[in-house]
């Protein structure tokens, strides 16, 4: 990641402004996503049940970070691995 960190520090600011600004990033609906009637109990996807909602996007509806390490290819959890070993080496040398 911080092979790529002067573009992670451009696009991060533009999408926190996109928040500030009441904007969001949309996505679309998947319309083989599977969908229930809330009133009727019925099942079905979303083309067969309800296909308005293929209409417009929607909100992505994640955190800003969650969407950065989408597409910088970065998995988190191994990101925390490494920031812990890093500092438990500076902690040893110290």
């Amino acid at each position: 990641m911080n092979a790529r960190q002067e573009e992670w520090n451009s696009i991060y600011p533009f999408i926190e402004w996109l928040h500030e600004n009441r904007m969001c990033i949309g996505v679309w609906r998947d319309p083989e996503a599977p969908y229930r009637n809330d009133f009727t109990g019925e099942t079905g996807t979303i083309k067969e049940m309800a296909e308005y909602l293929l209409k417009h996007p929607y909100p992505y509806g994640q955190p800003i970070m969650n969407l950065l390490y989408e597409y910088f290819d970065v998995d988190p959890a191994e990101l925390e691995r490494e920031r812990r070993e890093l500092l438990e080496s500076l902690q040893s040398e110290g």
